[in-house]
């Protein structure tokens, strides 16, 4: 078994590419991973999609207003399913304040707030939780869950998917 050899690669941009091919004996695995080593470099340069005018990418804030959006539901969900609609006591109970911590930020999320996004997304996954284990929950208690997990889940990947495209190390490198 040979312990390796450089070559010369060259992909559809005709720049050289180096790349390092381990030998053994065997042909088909030889030539799988001269095809593979290929691929790779074929893909080492990709155009940015960012100059490609083709491509239609939403702006950051409008996941950050997403997921406000999807806060305030939450909370107004929340608010009438404790309230008046189907509380978890006759008379009502103190579950009723179960939209106010993640009330709390509603605020930073509409200034766009990265921070906020990163607490909160922490944050809703209790109420996703909680929906998840009341769904169950017989009449309309348990529609009221499945909302309110319908709500906190795309809540949560607009929060998470707001943090990552505005992170630092994203910003500096951008080219348009």
């Amino acid at each position: 078994m040979h312990v390796g050899k450089v070559r010369k690669a060259y992909s559809t941009d005709n720049l050289p590419h180096t790349a390092f091919i381990a030998s053994t004996n065997n042909k088909f695995i030889n030539k799988f991973r001269m095809m593979c080593s290929t691929e790779i470099q074929v893909r080492s340069y990709p155009e940015l999609p960012l100059k490609n005018p083709k491509v239609f990418m939403l702006p950051p804030r409008f996941f950050a207003y997403f997921a406000a959006a999807g806060v305030f539901l939450l909370c107004l969900l929340c608010l009438l399913w404790e309230g008046p609609i189907a509380p978890a006591r006759p008379g009502g109970s103190w579950l009723i304040l179960k939209g106010l911590p993640i009330f709390c930020a509603f605020p930073g999320l509409l200034k766009g707030k990265r921070y906020t996004a990163q607490w909160a997304s922490l944050l809703i996954l209790m109420y996703l939780m909680e929906g998840a284990v009341r769904a169950f929950d017989p009449g309309i208690s348990g529609l009221f869950a499945m909302l309110e997990v319908g709500l906190a889940g795309t809540t949560f990947c607009a929060m998470v998917y707001y943090a990552h495209i505005t992170a630092p190390s994203k910003q500096i490198n951008k080219q348009y």
